[in-house]
């Protein structure tokens, strides 16, 4: 992968996410991407069908991104991905990678990265949103098997508000870029 194109998203992923960046001192990680099945046996090399959903996966023991070969770099949304994995780079980079098993540490993990894609998305034009369902989780009250639990909740705090928020922000943009739109008024 383009090491020039690599760093200038990880800037970005860090001004996203308020990560910091190391001035962009710091040892980019190696991407690679692979079939999806493979991807899915790799990460969950016991129980495949466990990483169904997933699309990519930051690995902080080996400073490794892995990414489907579905996701198309030259898009948006394929680098949207890549940025995500960023963020959980630049948090191993901060020593804040969270624990396996510390469900709260997770949440927070996911949520940034989450959100720094969706910004991502968002200033790239795009409607597409991923993060809007972390908004949702919580963590289940009893934790086992060092892995984080979560379930979904309506109640998270704050949650049906951000989701709110975030609708609000994406209906305004777009209603900016409509030809002829006004400008809104500066508060």
């Amino acid at each position: 992968m383009d090491a020039a194109f690599l760093s200038q998203l990880m800037m970005v992923a860090a001004a996203l996410s308020g990560l910091p960046n190391g001035g962009g001192t710091q040892a980019l990680p190696q991407v690679e991407q692979l079939p999806l099945r493979q991807l899915h046996e790799r990460v969950c090399p016991e129980r495949p069908a466990d990483c169904a959903g997933m699309l990519a996966h930051h690995d902080p023991a080996r400073e490794l991104i892995l990414l489907a070969d579905t996701l198309a770099l030259d898009t948006a949304v394929g680098r949207s991905f890549l940025l995500h994995e960023l963020v959980h780079a630049l948090e191993d980079q901060a020593g804040k990678t969270p624990r396996a098993e510390d469900c709260e540490a997770v949440l927070v993990s996911e949520r940034r990265a989450y959100r720094a894609q969706d910004a991502y998305l968002r200033e790239a034009g795009r409607p597409e949103r991923f993060g809007d369902r972390m908004e949702l989780l919580a963590c289940q009250s009893r934790q086992s098997g060092g892995v984080a639990h979560m379930e979904p909740s309506l109640h998270t705090p704050g949650g049906e508000w951000l989701m709110l928020q975030r609708f609000m922000e994406d209906l305004a943009t777009e209603e900016a870029r409509k030809p002829g739109a006004a400008r809104p008024a500066a508060r």
